[in-house]
This record gives structure tokens, sequence and C-alpha cells, in this order.
């Protein structure tokens, strides 16, 4: 094809195939051990044992999903998500999502573990939008600055498909 007018390119090739709905989250079916599969070869480049990552004893946030620690991963300090409870196909399903994208403005996922369940992703100092909006009062040119980088966030996952939750606490 052509040039694309969006502002960071074309990121999803449109696709009829079932693995692809599947990555953009639009089906309402079960996926079939082969889903699974298939999803598990995609990402197996990605896939470290829990072994290689140093997990800090506490936890830097909860959500209704599971924790987030801070830890070390190939000598560098990281953010390590672990989940409570995830079927494979919703797990592997995050982990293709959150591959798709690279952006300034979107936390970096670096690996995964399956066993158990874990995304290792940059750590981002400082918490999130909402633990700054209760240490500080933020004046309005810095409002504005924290309203365009989410914007700028949140239009780079629009355009991908892989929007998450606009909470506060999920934003850093």
């Amino acid at each position: 094809g052509g040039g694309s007018n969006r502002p960071h390119g074309d990121p999803v090739r449109r696709s009829r195939s079932r693995i692809c709905h599947l990555k953009l989250g639009r089906t309402r079916t079960t996926p079939t051990s082969k889903d699974i599969e298939d999803m598990r070869k995609k990402t197996q480049s990605k896939e470290i044992p829990f072994d290689d990552i140093e997990l800090s004893e506490e936890s830097l946030g909860r959500g209704s999903f599971g924790d987030v620690y801070s830890g070390v991963w190939e000598n560098q300090q990281v953010a390590v998500k672990t989940f409570h409870r995830s079927d494979d196909a919703k797990f592997l399903r995050e982990i293709m999502m959150m591959t798709r994208v690279t952006h300034p403005r979107i936390v970096r996922f670096y690996r995964f573990c399956m066993r158990p369940k874990c995304i290792v992703m940059e750590l981002v100092e400082g918490g999130s939008l909402r633990d700054l909006l209760h240490r500080e009062k933020l004046n309005p040119p810095t409002c504005l600055c924290y309203a365009l980088d989410i914007i700028e966030g949140y239009s780079v996952q629009s355009v991908t498909k892989c929007i998450n939750n606009a909470f506060p606490f999920s934003l850093l």
C-alpha cells in the first residue's frame, strides 16, 4: 500500500484471521487451544523464566487483576506486573497488544513470564498521576502539559486499538 496519513504510521495490518481479531480483543468466541498455542508462538521470543527477575517484596500498587512490584531484570530497575488469576488467552492478548506499541508516552514492555504470569516493563519513577495530584498542587501550565502528554499517549493507543483503562492510578 501507499503512505499513511496517520501521525504514527499505519500500525495495524488489516486481516480477517481469527488471531488478528483475538489480538484486537474484538472476538466474543472462546479461543481454542490452537489459538492459544498460536499466540504463544508469536510471543515466544519475549518469554523469560521467572528466576531471571529479582522481585522486591514491597508492592508499588494494587489493581483488580494483580499487583505491581519493583524489581531488577538484566541489571536494570523494572516494574513487574503480577496477576492474581488470568487465563492464558487473556494474558497472551495483553502481551501481544503491549508488544505492538512503542512510544515515549507509553510504558515500555520488556518481557513476560507464563509461570507465574507476570509482565516485566519500564519502571516509571514518581508513581501515578493520582499520587502526584495528592502530593502537589499543580499550576495550570503544568496541568496542561500533563493533559497533552495523556492525550498523546491515548491517541497512539487508540490508533493501535490498545486502549487501557483511563483511571488516574494507571497514568504514570
